[in-house]
């Protein structure tokens, strides 16, 4: 039987009645928990998730998209190709986001700020590059193709 993340009893919880261990902090609870999760093959539920979500997100850019324009009338013409990059754009740094707060809960610090780092410094690189060949509609590209 796979036990949900909140079903989790661990030593030193409010939950806990047989008073095992020191009392443990509210981030220190979800941190044992999340590391619980990762140990016991939660993984695979949170990436079906990722998936199902996306499946429903890119379709969803693709009509927001059309409402932009058909909002914002002729008067103000951005190009296609800068719109379907901030469309993906964004749906990737949500993405980023929930990975990162995954993470965090399954306390990989140094990981991240190792790639973040890594990730700024490409990015304004690429950034500089793309933009004096390209002009302003590689700006979002820039950061998909580094991220």
């Amino acid at each position: 039987m796979l036990l949900a993340v909140h079903d989790l009893s661990l030593p030193g919880d409010p939950a806990d009645d047989t008073g095992r261990g020191a009392p443990l902090s509210r981030g220190e609870r979800k941190k044992a928990r999340t590391g619980n999760a990762v140990a016991g093959g939660v993984i695979g539920g949170i990436v079906a998730l990722l998936r199902r979500r996306l499946a429903f997100v890119y379709p969803l850019a693709g009509i927001l998209l059309s409402l932009l324009a058909w909002w914002i009338g002729p008067h103000i013409s951005p190009p296609f190709v800068l719109l379907v990059g901030l469309a993906l754009w964004t749906i990737t740094e949500c993405c980023g986001i929930n990975i990162a707060m995954f993470l965090n809960g399954a306390g990989v610090m140094r990981f991240q700020i190792v790639v973040a780092s890594i990730f700024g410094v490409m990015c304004v690189a690429v950034k500089v590059y793309l933009t004096r060949r390209y002009g302003i509609v590689a700006v979002p590209w820039a950061t998909l193709l580094t991220y």
